[in-house]
């Protein structure tokens, strides 16, 4: 296999232009991290991270300022180009606590910079001159058994995101974590990482293709009393693991971002509140989430449309359930509330003022409802 060509045109353009430049002044020149792991997997590639092994820094300064590269590395010198991050080998030493607290130093050693790494299918690297690759951790055989595996103890205790990264990639590959790697995972302290750093890597963990291995690792490293303070049973964590699994076929690509929330509190009788302030959210979480109701049992067409008085039902994140998305865009009521052909000149005309006004207009509007609707009730798809 030809890691260029697996690339997507404008990334294999930009790729082939950066080798091009760079070829008369390196001989180690690879791709490493995630791009080379998902390479190996067959996975769609988006960005890339190159490494350089043999050039000083002020030389690799001078090419990259030529190239037109954007420096965005604070502590250490890492540049963008397009989808491509680039930088010298380094290795890390902690330094203070923090996933940032951080000393680097570059290096040429091609073994050393693979082994600061955090698991071993992300060791790999691959020489864009030579298309050799280098595989110091058997970070190939990890991926052939499907297993999450550190590289060296010492370095994967001295960074906590690290258990987040774990069970993320357990979600998103359908892989197990290692016993020892999953011992040492327990062991790490989370507070120390921001909360903005633990939604990311939660979203990544929920948004996973495969729920089950996500939610086996989510349970054995303790994340649900570490993260959520939740005394939670294995039953507990496979319910979701089926809900989401469930109704995944059914997100809107315009709410896939707040699914995972919503299924996870709704099941374990969270409430929404609590959790979105105890982590980084944004607006638009709150805006879909806060008030989002959950049906617990199949919902007549009354009972969707009572939803809809509010909102067009595409803004309510329960849509995911059931065929509700089907039937609301059957009811007219998907992208625009249920009016009943009721207005607000009518009710301001019989003579109703302020809050009143409200009032009348939700009171006739549901007397709509009930007359076209109640008694509609369907049965629920198999």
């Amino acid at each position: 296999m030809n890691f260029l060509k697996a690339l997507p045109q404008e990334l294999s353009e930009e790729l082939s232009e950066l080798v091009r430049v760079l070829t008369p002044h390196t001989k180690k020149l690879y791709a490493v991290g995630g791009a080379v792991r998902d390479f190996f997997l067959n996975k769609n590639i988006s960005d890339l991270d190159i490494e350089i092994y043999d050039l000083s820094l002020d030389k690799f300064n001078e090419l990259m300022q030529a190239l037109g590269a954007k420096e965005v590395g604070k502590s250490f010198q890492v540049y963008k180009w397009g989808s491509i991050d680039i930088a010298l080998a380094r290795e890390e030493f902690k330094s203070g606590t923090g996933h940032k607290g951080f000393v680097t130093i570059p290096i040429n050693d091609e073994k050393k910079g693979s082994k600061r790494r955090d698991f071993t299918i992300n060791s790999l690297m691959i020489n864009l001159l030579t298309n050799e690759v280098l595989d110091f951790w058997d970070g190939l055989k990890d991926l052939k058994k499907k297993r999450v595996k550190h590289i060296c103890k010492d370095s994967f205790i001295e960074d906590p995101l690290r258990v987040l990264r774990g069970v993320q990639f357990a979600s998103r590959f359908g892989f197990f974590i290692d016993e020892d790697t999953l011992n040492l995972m327990k062991t790490l302290p989370l507070e120390e990482l921001s909360k903005t750093r633990i939604t990311w890597e939660l979203e990544k963990l929920f948004n996973g293709e495969f729920y089950a291995h996500g939610m086996v690792a989510f349970y054995k490293t303790n994340l649900h009393k570490s993260l959520f303070n939740l005394n939670l049973s294995w039953k507990d964590l496979a319910k979701v693991s089926r809900a989401l699994q469930r109704y995944s076929k059914n997100i809107p690509s315009h709410l896939k971002e707040f699914y995972w929330l919503y299924i996870f509190a709704h099941i374990l009788n969270i409430d929404m509140k609590s959790l979105l302030d105890k982590f980084s959210f944004s607006k638009k979480h709150y805006k879909y989430l806060l008030n989002s109701y959950h049906p617990k049992s199949y919902l007549s067409d009354y009972e969707l449309v009572k939803i809809s008085f509010e909102k067009p039902l595409n803004e309510w994140v329960g849509i995911v359930l059931e065929d509700y998305s089907l039937r609301a865009k059957k009811l007219n009521i998907y992208e625009e509330k249920f009016s009943g052909n009721v207005s607000v000149k009518d009710v301001i005309k019989d003579g109703f003022v302020g809050k009143d006004i409200k009032k009348e207009l939700l009171r006739r509007i549901e007397l709509a409802a009930k007359k076209d609707f109640l008694g509609t009730k369907k049965a629920p798809k198999d």
